[in-house]
């Protein structure tokens, strides 16, 4: 089997098992996570439910925001893939981070899943303890403010570093097979809303640049 196919295999496995049939989807849909109720957008009124942020290995659903596929995309949706990036890379700095510092998951857990899930708890509560009192130990990602392309912090650096003897370290999540990632009406429309919000009374004084400079990279 191939890698690709390897990986696919493997992500889709994941989602079934956690965000589609795992306890972590039923908790979601049945509304027991203990997530808020969904509430409008500031100066709006129509509900919007509070949501994880995926990438294009996650299906769209009214509690996994995705960007918006393709390369004909309005401005619009430029901005809001971008806004969506930016809010994303601040979960990839704390899984990013806590790896670097607990390096025991960059290879695999010969434990049981039990015993897994009290070493992640640990890690996470020394995590924690650890940015509070050294808060610059580890460097994350961050955006240039002239060119608004994203800096590698010093984690993100050191996987590319290893990559070439780990090259598993920086594989990308393969997309999930069609079939798995027809979203709903109420998800789409979801992300409409976020999307005018964005551009209007959500927006920042320099997206409107950065998506320009990122357009321009990319020709």
């Amino acid at each position: 089997m191939s890698r690709k196919g390897h990986y696919s295999k493997w992500i889709l496995y994941v989602y079934v098992l956690f965000f589609r049939d795992g306890e972590l989807g039923r908790a979601l849909k049945a509304g027991t996570l203990g997530v808020p109720d969904p509430t409008p957008l500031p100066y709006d009124t129509e509900d919007v439910s509070y949501h994880m942020i995926g990438d294009d290995a996650f299906a769209l659903q009214e509690t996994m925001m995705k960007p918006y596929p393709g390369a004909l995309l309005t401005n619009e949706q430029r901005i809001f893939n971008y806004r969506l990036s930016r809010a994303r890379r601040v979960v990839e700095n704390a899984f990013g981070i806590l790896t670097m510092r607990f390096r025991i998951f960059l290879t695999k857990i010969l434990l049981e899943p039990d015993k897994v899930t009290t070493l992640v708890r640990a890690a996470v509560v020394l995590h924690n303890f650890i940015n509070k009192t050294r808060p610059h130990d580890v460097e994350g990602d961050n955006e240039d403010p002239q060119t608004h392309n994203t800096v590698p912090g010093a984690w993100r650096r050191e996987l590319q570093e290893q990559q070439p003897q780990r090259p598993e370290l920086l594989v990308p999540l393969q997309a999930l097979p069609a079939g798995f990632r027809n979203p709903t009406h109420k998800a789409k429309h979801q992300r409409d809303l976020l999307c005018t919000y964005y551009n209007t009374v959500g927006s920042v004084p320099w997206q409107d640049k950065a998506v320009s400079l990122r357009l321009l990279d990319s020709k």
